[in-house]
């Protein structure tokens, strides 16, 4: 089941559906739209969820900056 929160999606076990509700969540199908923030305004969380959930190696990245330029690279890749 996909739900999400201020723009970031995650695909739970629907048995954990209350568990993610209670901290904010809503299923997708509930929502009109959900719209991704652009990597540049996402915290370190969310851009190491991302990496993780695009499968990108981020592990010789530092800092933010770091994995920014990594997961940026990355998409500039894909469209290519």
């Amino acid at each position: 089941m996909l739900i999400a929160k201020d723009g970031i999606s995650r695909e739970i076990d629907k048995s954990r559906l209350q568990e993610y509700r209670n901290k904010g969540y809503v299923p997708v199908e509930a929502q009109e739209q959900v719209k991704e923030r652009p990597l540049e305004k996402k915290n370190v969380e969310e851009l190491k969820a991302y990496a993780t959930e695009n499968g990108i190696d981020i592990s010789e990245a530092k800092n933010k900056t770091e994995i920014l330029a990594i997961l940026l690279s990355s998409e500039e890749k894909k469209g290519e």
